[in-house]
């Protein structure tokens, strides 16, 4: 029961370091189809990890990948989605 959970790990968000394919299954790529090409400096969510390689989402697309093509280090300029908005107070009905 143990090596099975061995490769799980909670979801958590990499970016791209260069354009990079996404293929179908985690094995070799003879033979093993391109679901989905993610541009470099694409943010992903790793799913799965199974030695060097990783399961990701990006944005609908699932598929695996090598490891070495991810990092945790955002790109520069990825900031937060709520950078640079301005919240203001709700408005009072009087």
């Amino acid at each position: 029961m143990w090596m099975l959970l061995i490769g799980l790990v909670s979801a958590e968000d990499n970016w791209t370091t260069e354009a990079v394919e996404l293929f179908r299954w985690p094995g070799s790529t003879d033979d093993n189809p391109i679901v989905a090409t993610v541009e470099a400096d694409t943010k992903v969510e790793v799913l799965y990890v199974e030695g060097d390689r990783n399961r990701v989402r990006a944005g609908q697309d699932l598929g695996w990948t090598d490891a070495v093509l991810l990092t945790e280090e955002a790109p520069e300029g990825a900031g937060s989605l709520l950078e640079g908005l301005e919240i203001a107070p709700p408005s009072l009905p009087f």
